[in-house]
């Protein structure tokens, strides 16, 4: 099992906003599950928080991600 907290922030700290890319807080939950010595499964779930950084492209929000990996061994 893992978790892991991460944070980017994009955004320059220049009085003008020249460069205001925005904010990501995440929380990652992780699971490995060793079927043998010559492969496993892996789950994780990841939690983001998105601040937009006034960029119109990019919305605040909320995501949830589901990754998936099988793994082999040769």
């Amino acid at each position: 099992m893992a978790l892991r907290y991460s944070n980017i922030d994009l955004n320059d700290g220049d009085p003008t906003g020249a460069a205001n890319g925005g904010e990501m807080d995440d929380i990652t939950f992780g699971v490995n599950w060793y079927l043998n010595p010559q492969s496993r499964v892996m789950f994780n779930y990841v939690r983001s928080d998105v601040v937009s950084g006034g960029v119109t492209a990019l919305d605040a929000g909320t995501l949830s991600i589901y990754q998936f990996r099988f793994q082999i061994d040769f």
